[in-house]
């Protein structure tokens, strides 16, 4: 009997101890508003070589955006200047606007974004022979 007592009270506290408050971490989520800390251009040839790796220093006033389901607005500061709002959609780490422009998701944490692109052609010529590309990528905080 003493055995089955000490079974009992062995299943007992296993069972309390495995149990959890139900409290489980917030999503991730990528809607909000995003200030924005850092902006670097990357610029390679047209063979996808990097040749440049170019930190572009911060504004006076920080740019930031706010990112809803479907929408992204882009501010230019915090003032007045509104960039127009662009409807998205997100397939995993890529957000596509209609227009078929992507932006890519490095990085997404509770307080940070790193968003990369859209790539721009380098050309001095037809486009049909780029000279190569320069992709943007900026870092955002909450």
């Amino acid at each position: 009997m003493p055995r089955l007592h000490l079974f009992v009270a062995s299943f007992s506290l296993i069972a309390l101890t495995s149990c959890s408050d139900g409290a489980k971490p917030a999503p991730i989520t990528l809607e909000g508003r995003w200030n924005q800390i850092s902006h670097v251009e990357f610029r390679y040839d047209a063979q996808g070589k990097l040749l440049q790796r170019l930190e572009l220093p911060n504004p006076i006033d920080t740019p930031y955006l706010i990112i809803t389901k479907t929408q992204i607005e882009e501010h230019a500061n915090s003032m007045v200047a509104v960039f127009p709002r662009h409807d998205y959609t997100r397939q995993q780490n890529t957000l596509r606007y209609p227009d078929g422009t992507n932006l890519e998701i490095q990085e997404l944490t509770a307080e940070t974004l790193t968003l990369r692109g859209p790539d721009s052609v380098l050309a001095t010529g037809p486009l049909t022979e780029p000279l190569g590309k320069t992709v943007p990528e900026k870092r955002y905080t909450r």
